[in-house]
């Protein structure tokens, strides 16, 4: 644009040179020329006009591309400052980084400085997005921090209504949705819910005092089927699992790992006749359907 500028110039100083020749060296009389040089005049009038009206119009885009410049500049470095906070908080706190819920949940104290780091987090996030308004390539990168903490974040709800900027609050409820449905995984570690961990645990625990019922040899199944240590085994751990498919919201991985837990029943339900419809084995509709659902053969049997 500046080479134009200077082109201007250069070529309204040719035509004023060669026009006041032309008028000098004319041939009329010298009365007509104060007249040209009027007309000159008038001429270089309207073609600084133009220039000045052309000029101040540059200036004045050029100007405000540099705002847009300076302002969007100005939010990029509020935000990655704001996310900077939050980085140095991931090194204070690396355990707080990648957490494993049931290790956190067991030490009350260490589940308090838990929920007051992701109360900082969040505030820090709060500004990134203050900072930067609708941008998806950071509401991608919050949104992936924010579901690392989704296994605590889904169990507290007032996250979404402690006063956060509207667009912060979607987000948590974007992630909290996504969370509930299919679950989120934090250091391969399946997380849905700290009720689904407790409810497995029970389950393990109860295999291994009964470890010699969960696999036993085939000449033992008509004498075992018929006692009644197997039947409130076998009805405990079904409690559990069914327990575990309800809390679990129909997760996926969960399913997997119930669905694989039931074929250790299924010899005890090919060996005794049992009644249609037959309620004693579930607590209630809900559990029988679950588990129904997770088992081809008890389907079969129940469904």
């Amino acid at each position: 644009m500046k080479l134009i500028f200077i082109l201007f110039g250069i070529v309204f100083t040719l035509f004023n040179a060669c026009f006041g020749i032309i008028i000098i060296f004319n041939d009329n009389q010298n009365t007509t020329i104060w007249a040209d040089l009027s007309s000159l005049a008038t001429i270089d009038i309207a073609l600084l006009t133009i220039f000045i009206v052309f000029f101040g119009g540059f200036q004045f885009i050029a100007t405000k591309e540099q705002a847009e410049e300076a302002k969007e500049h100005n939010k990029n470095t509020l935000a990655h400052t704001a996310y900077s906070e939050y980085l140095k908080l991931t090194l204070q706190f690396p355990d707080f980084a990648h957490p494993e819920a049931s290790k956190i949940i067991q030490n009350y104290k260490v589940y308090n400085q838990y929920r007051w780091y992701i109360a900082n987090m969040l505030f820090h996030f709060e500004e990134v997005l203050l900072a930067v308004g609708k941008d998806k390539d950071w509401e991608t990168t919050l949104k992936y921090q924010i579901k690392m903490h989704s296994w605590h974040i889904c169990r507290n709800d007032n996250y979404k209504t402690q006063g956060w900027d509207k667009q912060l609050e979607d987000l948590i409820g974007k992630v909290t949705l996504q969370t509930r449905k299919y679950g989120s995984k934090i250091n391969n570690f399946l997380v849905v819910s700290d009720d689904c961990n407790s409810l497995y645990q029970q389950y393990l625990a109860l295999i291994l005092i009964n470890h010699k019922l969960l696999k036993p040899e085939r000449s033992c199944f008509i004498s075992l089927s018929n006692s009644n240590e197997y039947k409130i085994f076998l009805k405990s751990t079904l409690y559990i699992l069914a327990a575990l498919l309800e809390a679990s919201e129909a997760n996926v991985e969960w399913g997997k790992t119930v669905h694989n837990e039931l074929k250790n029943f299924e010899w005890y339900f090919k060996t005794v006749k049992v009644v249609e419809h037959d309620m004693c084995y579930f607590t209630n509709e809900i559990h029988k359907k679950l588990i129904c659902e997770q088992n081809r053969f008890i389907n079969l049997i129940y469904g």
